[in-house]
């Protein structure tokens, strides 16, 4: 997302190739591209709409947060069960 940044793809209007961006087709792009996060603007034309990348980001870390909330209480949990403090 970062060189889309970089290389100012960050509208329709901007949209550059994946060689002008620095970077080529991968899973990566491609998933970024299944959410949204990269759009293609034309044959070969890319760009990053800023907002999904928002969107994107701050569920990444809600996700991440649970995660961890759970993990903690889980061990918190075990230590009680095993009289562990």
């Amino acid at each position: 997302m970062r060189r889309f940044n970089d290389a100012g793809a960050v509208s329709q209007q901007q949209a550059a190739t994946l060689d002008e961006i620095g970077t080529g087709d991968s899973p990566v792009l491609r998933y970024l591209q299944s959410r949204g996060v990269i759009v293609e603007a034309g044959i070969g034309r890319f760009y990053l709409d800023v907002e999904a990348e928002h969107r994107f980001r701050r569920s990444r870390l809600v996700f991440t947060v649970t995660v961890i909330a759970v993990a903690l209480a889980i061990l918190a949990v075990v230590a009680l069960a095993t009289g562990r403090t």
